[in-house]
């Protein structure tokens, strides 16, 4: 096996540290501010049938943690470390469990159904024998 990186490991670590992680922790943060006036608060929860003020609350928090947790853990898949890629499949399997939880009847959404696709996509890549090979070597590799 080469030593160099996979490409699907460069294109998922990137789009995890800065999409999903860096990108997405600034759109949850803009939300959570958002929510700090009374009125953006009614607009999101006018938005959102369904959703009450302190879910509201606990979904933002949650998303937070979870962009933040994404962007490092992308950060280490590039890096080639284990742990990475171990927590970018907890961060994936997470994501599809909540959003078969939480958007059951929007499964015909884009925005959904393409982030369950991208997820189980996650999963079927970072599971792939050659991936964890990859992983498992014990050298630290520089970005």
């Amino acid at each position: 096996m080469a030593s160099g990186r996979p490409l699907g490991v460069t294109i998922f670590g990137s789009l995890n540290r800065l999409f999903f992680g860096a990108l997405g922790l600034l759109m949850w943060l803009f939300g959570f501010f958002q929510t700090m006036s009374p009125e953006g608060r009614q607009e999101i929860l006018a938005k959102t049938p369904g959703l009450s003020g302190s879910l509201l609350d606990l979904f933002l928090v949650y998303a937070i943690v979870q962009s933040a947790l994404t962007m490092v853990a992308g950060h280490w898949v590039l890096k080639g470390q284990e742990r990475g890629r171990l927590g970018t499949l907890v961060l994936a399997v997470c994501t599809i469990v909540g959003l078969l939880a939480w958007n059951l009847s929007q499964l015909t959404s884009s925005q959904t159904l393409g982030s369950l696709l991208y997820h189980v996509a996650v999963l079927w890549y970072f599971t792939q024998p050659h991936v964890k090979a990859w992983f498992r070597q014990t050298e630290v590799r520089p970005l």
